[in-house]
């Protein structure tokens, strides 16, 4: 059941995954439900089977068992817990059209052209998070100097003599004020919240859209694919507050679509793109890189064949790697 996820969202967010390879992954992985994701021709003959070998070879099902589906528990469970997420809480009306007509149940959220679409109040697009991300950095760096300019005017005889003294300063602060280093830390904890919002923004309604998904076949394949082409919130301050956007923008829009635009959009994604270092990827011989004496980054280019689309025994050789890591950066 489905009826207390959204009340556990801190508890899910600790979640870690193992992702393929050895890359432990805390990626935007951390609101998956606890479900196995199975593919859905497994699904198919594996949970319906019983319903399928009831149809006649010219595809009909038999009238008999055609009205003893009118009303079907199990086959309305089967279509839930094998295709979705589970039946949610306390909306009786759900199990009535399940039970109906399962299979119609299930098809009709793939017939919501964007039902794998998430909006919702405070989410922003990758630029605008770049934006805000690259305000913060510069606010902090900008407090940072300051802060080291008024140390250094002070001198050390201003300074105090050890921590026992800033202790003792502590102390003796009327109540309700703070010493200047409590202060400072109080602030960088608030700056740090910018990014950690986001982070938590995306991640209560990714888990809010779960949550109110008739089926949640959609929300279920969203999470193979953002699995599949998954990345870290871990390497750094972009991919955490662009974890979101990146499922949004790059896995959402294609999850009912052709496989080809949705590795387009993911692998040119900042997201991706920072994940896998791509942003230090440079021609060997061009100006950039003899003056700062760097050269191709493969990562990209090797997780595209290795993970993303041929697979280790795909037939690709390190010399096709080598000529799209040439590719990507142009």
């Amino acid at each position: 059941m489905r009826g207390n996820t959204e009340a556990n969202v801190e508890s899910t967010q600790q979640r870690k995954m193992v992702g393929r390879g050895s890359t432990t992954i805390d990626c935007y992985q951390f609101v998956i439900l606890p479900i196995v994701v199975r593919p859905v021709f497994s699904a198919l003959v594996h949970g319906l089977g019983p319903i399928l070998s009831t149809i006649s070879p010219s595809g009909r099902i038999p009238p008999s068992r055609e009205k003893s589906m009118a009303h079907d528990p199990h086959a309305a469970l089967v279509a839930w817990n094998r295709f979705g997420l589970g039946a949610r809480g306390g909306v009786s009306r759900d199990f009535a059209a399940a039970s109906a007509d399962p299979r119609g149940f299930v098809k009709a959220e793939l017939d919501r052209p964007r039902g794998a679409l998430v909006d919702g109040a405070g989410l922003r697009d990758t630029a605008e998070l770049a934006q805000l991300l690259f305000d913060y950095q510069h606010d902090i760096k900008e407090k940072r100097e300051a802060l080291a300019m008024a140390k250094a005017a002070a001198g050390p005889d201003d300074a105090p003599p050890s921590a026992m003294s800033a202790e003792s300063s502590a102390r003796d602060a009327p109540p309700g004020t703070m010493a200047p280093a409590d202060s400072a830390r109080t602030e960088a904890h608030k700056a740090l919240n910018v990014v950690q919002q986001t982070y938590r923004a995306e991640a209560l309604a990714r888990v809010r859209a779960a949550c109110r998904a008739e089926v949640g076949l959609v929300e279920r394949l969203t999470m193979f694919w953002s699995n599949h082409f998954c990345v870290s919130a871990n390497k750094g301050q972009q991919d955490r507050i662009w974890a979101g956007a990146f499922e949004r923008e790059a896995i959402r829009p294609h999850v009912l679509g052709r496989f080809g635009d949705m590795l387009r959009a993911v692998e040119q994604h900042p997201a991706m793109l920072f994940f896998l270092d791509n942003q230090q990827s440079i021609g060997p011989n061009s100006r950039a890189g003899q003056n700062r004496h760097r050269g191709l980054n493969e990562n990209l280019a090797r997780e595209i064949m290795e993970l993303h689309t041929l697979g280790v025994g795909g037939g690709y050789t390190q010399a096709d790697v080598t000529a799209l890591a040439r590719i990507l950066p142009g």
